[in-house]
């Protein structure tokens, strides 16, 4: 399930730096605006059952395109300091931690303390959360409470 998620937020993102939700606002326009025309332009003529399609699937286009638009401004200005530039390693007081196939999944390795980690996301279960990684060219996870952040 957790990977669904992170899947869909992916698909938005690729989404958002398209045309896609502009060419969604104008479409969602046109159609809205073939809901109240009988005619355009005096030669197309739009029916009775063209116009009462029109204004709920002009209307969904039209917010549909909204929501992925990403060109909204911020509700404030950007901060313009760096954020702190952190680092997450490896700190089992155990050592060497594991990494599984999928969080509590079989253990494809193991890293020692003071590794750096490439995190791809975080993945939240019953038991807490994990850190998706890139291990030996592949995804793998660790627990993220036997890591820790450490910041510039």
């Amino acid at each position: 399930m957790e990977e669904i998620i992170m899947d869909m937020e992916a698909i938005i993102k690729a989404i958002q730096n398209t045309q896609t939700p502009k060419l969604l606002i104008v479409v969602g326009l046109f159609i809205l605006v073939l809901a109240f025309l009988t005619k355009i332009g005096g030669v197309i003529e739009v029916s009775q059952e063209q116009r009462r399609w029109a204004i709920p699937i002009g209307g969904f286009l039209l917010i549909l395109g909204l929501i992925l638009n990403p060109s909204t401004p911020p509700d404030h200005p950007p901060d313009k300091s760096s954020p702190p530039k952190c680092k997450i390693i490896v700190s089992d007081p155990n050592p060497p931690i594991n990494v599984r196939e999928s969080p509590n999944g079989k253990v494809l390795g193991t890293l020692p303390n003071g590794e750096i980690l490439k995190i791809k996301a975080t993945v939240r279960s019953e038991e807490g959360d994990w850190f998706k990684i890139d291990y030996q060219g592949r995804d793998g996870y660790v627990f993220t409470k036997l890591t820790e952040k450490d910041c510039d």
